[in-house]
């Protein structure tokens, strides 16, 4: 039976496209490489996370398509997944700084996991930003109290629900006038103090 109401928030089914309200991970993605390279850092490392979903892959995808244009693109070696937890990310870098890999930064896949990389980093002595910087995925309010304060891509989360509410209203009082467009929202950066400018070196 038809929902005339029905939408779908954070994730998009091609059969009812135009009722998904979703965020595109490959452009987060794309702005998290291109920021990165903006601030000097050819050599990436991604820690991500092991859910059964797009998102992971779907981020590392538009971070590979930046970095293949510079020739940097990112190996294997330099790719670690884990719970998408504190601890998990703990485990994570532990692995990576293990393999021996090079790298200036980090790219996360959400900033809990990215405040487990930088704790880690820091008890093995390693600075953040300074000798390795890292981006995280959420912008969750609690980046502004860590140390230092967390760059990272925005999830327009919220934007979203209140979209996604006023849809469904629109939606159910015109069944009728169901829309032919997808709702797209993008992943924008937010900068503060984690990723370091290595062109002013």
């Amino acid at each position: 039976k038809d929902v005339p109401g029905l939408v779908i928030v954070n994730r998009f089914i091609k059969s009812i496209a135009n009722r998904c309200v979703w965020v595109d991970n490959v452009a987060g993605g794309r702005s998290s490489a291109e920021f990165l390279l903006e601030k000097g850092h050819k050599d990436i490392a991604i820690i991500s996370s092991t859910y059964d979903n797009r998102d992971p892959d779907d981020r590392i995808k538009g971070m590979q398509q930046v970095l293949a244009f510079e020739d940097r693109k990112i190996p294997e070696s330099r790719i670690v997944r884990d719970i998408p937890s504190i601890e998990g990310a703990k485990v994570a870098t532990k692995k990576l700084l293990e393999t021996g890999e090079k790298f200036t930064a980090i790219a996360v896949y959400n900033d809990m996991m990215a405040f487990g990389v930088m704790n880690t980093l820091h008890d093995a002595g390693i600075r953040v930003p300074e000798d390795v910087s890292v981006i995280g995925f959420d912008n969750l309010h609690i980046c502004e109290a860590s140390r230092p304060e967390l760059t990272t891509m925005h999830y327009p989360i919220e934007e979203m629900e209140v979209y996604a509410t006023e849809l469904t209203i629109k939606l159910t009082n015109e069944p009728d006038n169901l829309p032919s467009r997808t709702h797209l929202f993008v992943p924008t950066v937010v900068e503060r103090k984690s990723v370091y400018d290595r062109t002013t070196d």
